[in-house]
Order: structure tokens, then sequence, then C-alpha cells
């Protein structure tokens, strides 16, 4: 039976819920490599031209990396005298060397969490080749996913962080980072690279009943020689779908969810029903029906056209698509059209904390100023160091009320570049505030000293042991300059002050 057509009344491909859909399909460049891989041979060759029409070998993207190890396997046939042919055979195999070194390293991360006792989840590209079903050839990737419960992420994180994994944050903020985030990207060495998630999706909010459910579908799985568990069938095509197209408006789209997404559609025994209820659990209807619709023109089945089908029988809640279109248009567009989405359909909670309740920014003080006693250990007036913790219990002493503010003051030798500096304040374990300055371009002092006054939570006045923690600006390249190392590392630096406000 030939694939069910998409020009049905009520489906029309130029309807306006549709062209709203349409604006997050992959675009250009993207587009035409996914279209070398997927269409029949006459018109793969037309796209394979002009993409080289386009498009510089030594000028492509990550994510075009990724498209193109699939493209060299199709060359044979498209285009037998192209000369990019052999060079990308050979980086096709790099890069598929490359990703064999991230998932060796990145697995050692699932070893600590099984020794653990804690139940591991992969999601994404590492459950589809745990379960021997990834799209055939040389697999790319960049990381692992990797899913906790969410009653026991703070204790992934902390577990992770003790063995040298680490973020870009202090480790109290990371392990709260799962009231404002789905989940946190840890890396540990040169090729050690995985993102630990406590629910599947970025938003919104899953409740601990449909996290439960999620779990009890899950399915026992080997990956790298370890036991851990995968999503079900219908979950996998959800979460590859939804995560094609979330966020939108990212500056680099991506391209290679598109062949897992066929693999799987084409899976005997699916519940197409089952794979609707989720995508509404997980709220992820939009984004599964712009990518099965974009799916379906170039790889057309029949169990896409009936699951794209019942999915926009699910499609109810209209505000969720008007802001997921405005996600589309890119930075310039995106916040006015939010706001007219907002007006428009009402404003979609996501359920997560705001990041800046839960932690607060705090910017430096115009001036220097302590009002009580400052008591500090030695070594952290004397020595710089990336990280220092300290009792503050002595401030209490004979204070009434409990403290309400603390005054830090830190100081470091003056780089040969502007930068910002950034660093996590945390009382008792629990992250207080996020510091950050960046020094006025006229300051020329061999040495930088910043004031911070801090609001101390209620509760956390009488904290007896305060961690400061100095924090990158930003990742590094693998090939970074000098430059750009002096501007992004954190800095050594040293406590000089400390004041109850």
């Amino acid at each position: 039976m030939p694939p069910r057509a998409l020009s049905r009344p009520g489906m029309l491909m130029n309807s306006l819920p549709r062209f709203m859909l349409r604006q997050a399909w992959p675009r250009g460049d993207l587009d035409l490599l996914l279209k070398t891989v997927l269409l029949p041979d006459a018109q793969a060759a037309e796209c394979w031209q002009r993409w080289k029409a386009r498009r510089d070998l030594d000028d492509v993207t990550w994510e075009e990396h990724k498209l193109l190890a699939p493209v060299a396997a199709r060359l044979a046939s498209i285009d037998p005298a192209c000369p990019y042919r052999p060079r990308l055979q050979g980086l096709a195999k790099a890069h598929w060397t490359q990703s064999q070194l991230m998932l060796r390293a990145s697995a050692g991360a699932l070893d600590i969490l099984l020794a653990a006792g804690l139940p591991v989840m992969l999601l994404k590209g590492g459950s589809l080749q745990a379960v021997g079903l990834g799209a055939s050839g040389p697999r790319i990737s960049g990381d692992l996913d990797i899913l906790v419960p969410r009653t026991l992420y703070p204790r992934a994180i902390a577990l992770l962080y003790d063995h040298g994994w680490a973020a870009r944050d202090s480790s109290e903020y990371a392990q709260s980072s799962w009231r404002f985030h789905s989940g946190l990207n840890l890396r540990d060495g040169r090729h050690g690279d995985i993102d630990v998630h406590h629910q599947p999706v970025h938003a919104p909010w899953l409740s601990d009943a449909v996290l439960d459910a999620f779990w009890r579908r899950a399915r026992s799985a080997v990956f790298h020689g370890r036991s851990v568990l995968v999503p079900s069938p219908a979950d996998m095509i959800v979460l590859i779908a939804a995560h094609a197209m979330h966020p939108p408006a990212r500056k680099q789209a991506s391209g290679a969810w598109a062949f897992d997404l066929a693999v799987l559609m084409k899976q005997d025994g699916i519940d197409l029903s089952q794979v609707a209820d989720d995508a509404v659990a997980f709220g992820a209807v939009v984004p599964c029906l712009a990518s099965l619709t974009y799916l379906q023109t170039l790889a057309p089945l029949d169990a896409t056209a009936r699951l794209i089908e019942a999915l926009e029988g699910r499609d109810t809640d209209k505000s969720r698509r008007v802001h997921f279109y405005a996600g589309t248009r890119g930075s310039a567009w995106s916040a006015p059209l939010r706001g007219l989405a907002a007006l428009v359909a009402g404003r979609p909670k996501t359920g997560f904390e705001r990041e800046k309740e839960v932690v607060p920014r705090v910017h430096r003080l115009k001036f220097q100023r302590r009002n009580g006693r400052s008591v500090l250990p030695e070594a952290a007036a004397r020595e710089h160091r990336f990280r220092h913790e300290f009792d503050i219990g002595h401030l209490n002493e004979g204070a009434a009320p409990v403290l309400r503010r603390l005054i830090v003051e830190v100081e470091f030798e003056r780089p040969p570049v502007a930068r910002r500096f950034r660093f996590d304040l945390s009382a008792d374990g629990v992250p207080v505030a996020r510091l950050a300055a960046r020094p006025r371009p006229l300051e020329t002092a061999p040495t930088i000293r910043l004031a911070f006054a801090v609001p101390l939570p209620r509760g956390r006045g009488a904290a007896a042991r305060i961690a400061i923690e100095a924090l990158a600006e930003g990742e590094l390249q693998a090939h970074a300059s000098q430059l750009d190392i002096l501007r992004t590392k954190p800095v050594p630096f040293r406590v000089v002050g400390v004041a109850g406000g």
C-alpha cells in the first residue's frame, strides 16, 4: 500500500498551522544534505550538486559533518567522480574514531553511577546504539545523554564531580540545576562529554507521575558491556522527534536526527496511539509534528502519515504552536513574536523555577566597604586558588539579629585582556549567589580587587561554611588561541575580606 498522502482536507501544507511548523524545518545546506542521503539517486544527485556549488568543504559546520558521513556512502552511486570522495570517506572515519573515543570516555560516567546503585537510562543516540537501531553506516556522536531519577539527580552530579567530571558551575550550583534546567553538560578530560538529565525533554516540567510511567515503560539493554535502561520504542520516537526541533531557534540547526527517526518509523509493532499519548504527556506534540511532517517529505511512510494524523488530533493547545513558531524566527524576531504570542495565545508555563530566583546574580560594589569583623583562615587570605572554603560562624557571635548579608572581597592578578569574571558562592553546600564583575577599562593596577554584597537567604544567616569558586567564562575550543584561553579560563584568587553587612 503506498504511503498515505498528506494533501487531504485539513492537512494542507499551505495551511497556517502547517506553515508555522515548516519554519522549524532544516533549511538551505542542511536540507540539501538530508535530501542527498534520503531521496532516490536522481534527486539525491541533483541536491548534492547544488550543495557543492554553495559550500566549501573546508568551511562546513559540525552538524554538516555529521551529515557528510552518510553522504560519503552514497557518492559511489550519485557522484562517482567527485573529487571530494576520498576526503569525505577519510573524514567520516576520523569523526567515527573521535566518536568512539568520546563514547569510551563517557561510558566511564556510567560506571560511576552504576557502582553507586543509581538507575541509569540512555537517551537519544545512546539508546539507539544500545538496542542496535541506529542508522546504517558510521555514526558520529557529540556526547552521551544519561537520565537519572529526579530525586537522585543531586547525588548523581555530586558523584560525578567527585570523580573529576565538571560543568562550568560549582558542584553546589550544578546539584541544584534540576530546579531550573532539565539537565547539565559535564566533561572530563579531552573526550569525556555527557549530558545528565532528570527528565527526558527540555520543557515543560514533567510531573512525577509522568516520569514514573516513563521509567516503568523502559527496557533493559547493554551498552558497551554495561547493563542500562533505554526508553520504550514509542518513547524513543517521541524523544528523537521532540529534540530534533527543540529549541527551534538554536544557532546551529540539527539534521542527523532524521536518519534515526526514519529507522524507528520503519520498525514493526510500534503502537502509534501510545506514541501520540506519550507526546501529549511530554508536552511535545508540536515539535513532533514539525519533525514528522518534514521527514514525510523525504521518506514517506504510511505509519508516519497515520502518526501525524493522530498527533494533529491531540494538538489542542494552540498557544504552544504559536510560541513554537515564534522561536523559529531567529534572535531578532524571537522576543517580539513571543510577546505577541503571549498576548494572543497566553504564555505557556514551563514549570521550572527561574534560575536567577534560585541563585541570584550579584554584581560588584562600587565602593569597597565592610561594616563588621573579618577573620579569615590564613590560607584563604594568602594563597591564590580557584576555590576557597572557610567558616563564618565567628561573625554571628553575639550578633542579633542573625546575619542577612555577607560582604566578600576577592583579589587576583590582572590578566592582559579585558574580560568578565564570575564566581559561585555557596553556604553549607547550598548555592547562594553568582557573583559577576567586569572591571573598568581605565583601571590599571596590577591586581584587581572586587567586593560583593551577598544577601543570605532566610535560615542561612548563621551558616558556618562558605565556599567561593572561580568559574570559566565560556567553553574553550580544541584549538583555542592564547588570547581565548586568557579570556575564558577561571582565575586563581584569594579572599581578602569577609564581613557581616
